[in-house]
């Protein structure tokens, strides 16, 4: 029995193959309990999406300090 979490990182606790497999392809329990059983399924290295994440997250930050720089740059040479 699978009981869904409303909370995106379930308090620590990893989803099992089996979840990760119903999540990735949209599938029942019963079909990834198979798929996996027969090789059809391949899943992601365990947090992939974690880390795709995490980039994200330091891609925006980049930005945004890039921005307030040139900002701060502009606000320095319109003074003269």
């Amino acid at each position: 029995m699978v009981i869904e979490m409303s909370y995106e990182r379930r308090f620590g606790v990893p989803k099992s193959d089996v979840e990760r497999v119903m999540t990735h392809y949209g599938v029942s329990y019963g079909e990834a309990e198979r798929g996996l059983a027969e090789g059809r399924y391949v899943l992601p290295t365990r947090g992939t999406r974690l880390q795709e994440t995490d980039n994200a997250v330091l891609i925006i930050g980049l930005i945004t300090l890039g921005a307030g720089a040139l900002l701060s740059i502009w606000a320095l040479l319109s003074r003269s």
